[in-house]
């Protein structure tokens, strides 16, 4: 099999070809390429001899410091002494101590702390203390203060064990204000009509008869109301305007007292004002006197309102018959409110988006009473009867029956079986 396929790439050892493209990246980043550079950009010829031989110092002398002395490559390598340190230690050790000043060599050997290390010293004596505490504390059991064979401890002991009165559930949680209100003063079941009786009384009878009557009066106006927004509103197809009762309505007032505008038009240019004679144009001097009676006008306008200012902060009597009434008026409106709630506390609220309904009052007529209880046939639903009591009496919220629907139409498919059967 060829080895120049795809799937022996990975068989292939590259190590070479990566050691010489890094061995490229550096000679570019230090210089360029050596294979590039010529001779005279890579070596030079020293011919100088600027080395002045010391007093008594021999060739073989240096020599041999020159052969002791470390090379130019190693002493780049050794740290710059002019060069300050990034991050100064500050647990000095006693090996340390030649790079302190003389001062802190003094307190330090003295035992002189500052204030912030004696703080230290606090703390960590506390932090030592806490933790001797966690660990003897870490498995420890907790004991029974009262021996549990002997008498029924008293209450007096047990309350003040956390885990006792935890246990048994004797601590008081605090209750809501409204704990012990009921939302609703109706009660939970309300005793029917006395008309609904299988044999009732002649006037119980007609008064639920009435009052379903008004109920139901009540139900077709609301009904109606809808039908009289809606379709009243609008006239019915043969009383229709028509395109020229439209025409006509459109155009009403524009051909009229067209005759008079053409008359007037030749007796005379029109004008907004009154023609007016030279002789009775005003003169300066009468211009002059109303526009001094004008300001003189205005003055005293302006005087009347300053007085009028200063009048009303005088008058402290008028004021406090005006805070008087503002209290009057102001319990008139909250007992007028605690009228209105007290008159509509039983009336079911709106808690929810909708609003409650009432059901229909369950009544016989005559030719549905029945003669005795065998005949008789329950009215209404006893699990509906308790919902709708708990929406009344602000229990629960007014709710109706979600409707189940599909996100997708139903698609019908015939089968093959079915496709060539003949009709």
């Amino acid at each position: 099999m060829g080895k120049n396929k795809k799937r022996n790439w990975k068989h292939v050892d590259i190590k070479e070809i990566e050691d010489h493209l890094e061995d490229e990246r550096l000679q570019e980043r230090t210089g360029g390429l050596a294979a590039e550079k010529k001779d005279e950009q890579l070596f030079f010829v020293d011919k100088a001899t600027d080395i002045v031989p010391a007093a008594g110092e021999t060739v073989a002398s240096r020599r041999a410091s020159k052969r002791n002395k470390p090379l130019k490559c190693h002493s780049n390598l050794l740290p710059d002494p002019n060069i300050k340190p990034a991050r100064v230690k500050n647990n000095v050790k006693t090996s340390q101590l030649k790079r302190l000043c003389t001062a802190k060599k003094l307190k330090l050997e003295n035992g002189v702390l500052t204030a912030t290390e004696k703080t230290a010293m606090v703390q960590r004596k506390a932090a030592k203390k806490e933790t001797i505490v966690k660990r003897r504390t870490k498995n420890h059991v907790n004991r029974a203060t009262y021996d549990l064979w002997g008498e029924t401890p008293t209450s007096e002991g047990l309350e003040s064990d956390e885990h006792y009165m935890r246990v048994t559930r004797k601590i008081t949680v605090k209750a809501p204000n409204n704990l012990r209100v009921k939302p609703s003063g109706l009660p939970s079941v309300e005793v029917p009509h006395a008309g609904a009786s299988y044999n009732p009384a002649l006037d119980d009878y007609h008064n639920l008869i009435a009052k379903a009557a008004d109920f139901e009066v009540v139900r077709n106006k609301k009904a109606m109301q809808v039908v009289r927004a809606t379709d009243a509103m609008f006239p019915d197809k043969k009383d229709a305007p028509t395109e020229t009762d439209y025409l006509q309505e459109m155009s009403g007032g524009l051909f009229e007292g067209q005759d008079d505008a053409d008359s007037g038009e030749e007796a005379g240019p029109l004008s907004v004002n009154p023609p007016v004679r030279r002789e009775d144009k005003k003169t300066i001097t009468q211009r002059n006197k109303e526009k001094k009676q004008q300001e003189q006008t205005e003055k005293a306008l302006k005087e009347k309102e300053k007085r009028m200012k200063h009048h009303e902060m005088i008058q402290i009597k008028g004021n406090k018959k005006k805070l008087a009434e503002m209290d009057v008026k102001k319990k008139q409106r909250a007992d007028r409110k605690a009228e209105l709630k007290e008159r509509f506390k039983d009336k079911p609220k709106k808690l929810g988006r909708l609003q409650y309904e009432h059901t229909d009052i369950e009544v016989k007529l005559q030719d549905e009473l029945p003669g005795n209880l065998r005949l008789l046939k329950p009215e209404g639903n006893l699990m509906e009867d308790r919902f709708k009591s708990l929406q009344r009496r602000n229990i629960l919220e007014p709710r109706k029956r979600a409707k189940r629907l599909r996100k997708y139409q139903l698609k019908e498919f015939e089968k093959k079986s079915h496709r060539n059967v003949p009709e």
